[in-house]
């Protein structure tokens, strides 16, 4: 986010590199000017590390705000301030998310799952997935950008050493439900949003992801969308995550649902809720009885199960990264995955509402959903 520190940062950055082009140097045979342009680099990344110091990590040096609203300043305990917050966020204070026993009698699990979920990942999904991800993106804690698994994206079937590993990988990956502990962990990096910088809620999580991780959750949300295409498993008044929806298009159908009701005299009660947090609370045991209630099952599911059966966070400040901490509760941040799954999680959040009749319909219309953001309809 632009602060008023640095939105003159590549405007000074700039003027920098052209004032540190003016020192004089004294004139060097031709032999030596090499040696000439190292000093200049030297002297221009010393003059970038001074503007970077003084002008865009200012609230990095900020003291925070325990929970207790009391000003810390030692480096180390506010690395643990930032492990605290963002850790909080993901606890369980329920003792639920990670128990089998509250959704046992909840949610019924006794039916079969598509045939679908044990199709074998073929290359051609991997290289699918691989030409969706953007380049140039931050890495996790794996440090290994993305661009170096495209290197594979121009083979037909895996030929090279680096294609053969990637497509052994993802095959045992798929088969066996194991996700290796070097991807279990994601680093949040905490950006200001607005409001007073020291403290800590006002900054949002941005979780990156190891990138071999993402792209296998890149592989596992598409294999997803195409049985729920296919199966027409999650229910039409859902337009969040999806392909040829639109937040436009569940505007209109508000709009035209309460306009032909009013035609016919007829009021439209409508009920707009906000969860808070709603993706930060899913249980995670809740999640995998939903997916298997709904077909969701074999090898899928058990890749699912993997991925959240020791998921863990970092938080990196600068150039310290905390302790990994135990991801409890909610879908995970950065995921591909996470939106398609708590699109399954919320699915059948208008079971037993009643809705209204729309002139023209057939059948009765609950509400809309775009993501968690549910509004209901009532006469």
């Amino acid at each position: 986010m632009d602060t008023p520190e640095s939105k003159n940062f590549t405007l000074k950055l700039g003027t920098g590199f052209r004032d540190a082009k003016k020192f004089p140097t004294r004139k060097k045979p031709q032999k030596n000017r090499r040696s000439d342009s190292g000093q200049r680099f030297e002297i221009l990344l010393a003059l970038y590390q001074i503007i970077h110091w003084k002008i865009v990590p200012k609230h990095r040096r900020w003291p925070r705000y325990n929970k207790y609203k009391n000003l810390i300043t030692e480096k180390h305990k506010k690395i643990k301030i930032w492990t605290n917050h963002f850790g909080e966020l993901s606890n369980d204070t329920t003792g639920n998310s990670r128990s089998d026993n509250k959704c046992e009698n909840l949610i019924n699990t006794d039916t079969d799952y598509y045939p679908e979920c044990d199709n074998t990942t073929i290359w051609s999904e991997i290289t699918d997935a691989l030409a969706d991800k953007p380049n140039s993106k931050a890495t996790g804690a794996d440090g290994v950008p993305s661009e170096v698994w495209k290197l594979v994206m121009i083979e037909s079937s895996p030929t090279s050493s680096l294609a053969k590993s990637l497509n052994k990988i993802f095959n045992i990956i798929y088969d066996t439900g194991d996700i290796p502990q070097c991807l279990e962990t994601s680093v949040v990096v905490p950006v200001p949003k607005k409001g007073d910088l020291k403290d800590p809620d006002n900054y949002r999580g941005i979780s990156l992801i190891p990138t071999l991780a993402k792209l296998v959750a890149k592989i596992l949300a598409t294999k997803l969308s195409k049985i729920d295409a296919k199966y027409n498993i999650l229910v039409k008044d859902q337009a969040g995550f999806r392909n040829f929806e639109e937040c436009a298009g569940q505007a209109t159908t508000l709009y035209e649902t309460v306009r032909r009701r009013k035609i016919q005299n007829k009021e439209t009660w409508l009920c707009y809720i906000d969860y808070i947090k709603a993706y930060d609370r899913v249980p995670h045991m809740a999640l995998l009885h939903k997916l298997r209630s709904v077909g969701i099952g074999g090898k899928l599911l058990n890749m699912i199960k993997g991925m959240y059966d020791a998921p863990k966070i970092a938080v990196r400040v600068g150039n310290e990264v905390s302790k990994p901490t135990e991801y409890l509760c909610g879908v995970r941040q950065g995921c591909p995955a996470s939106p398609i799954l708590f699109d399954f999680y919320i699915n059948d959040i208008f079971k037993g509402v009643r809705g209204v009749r729309v002139p023209g319909l057939t059948s009765r219309i609950p509400g809309l959903l775009f993501a968690d953001d549910p509004v209901l309809f009532a006469e």
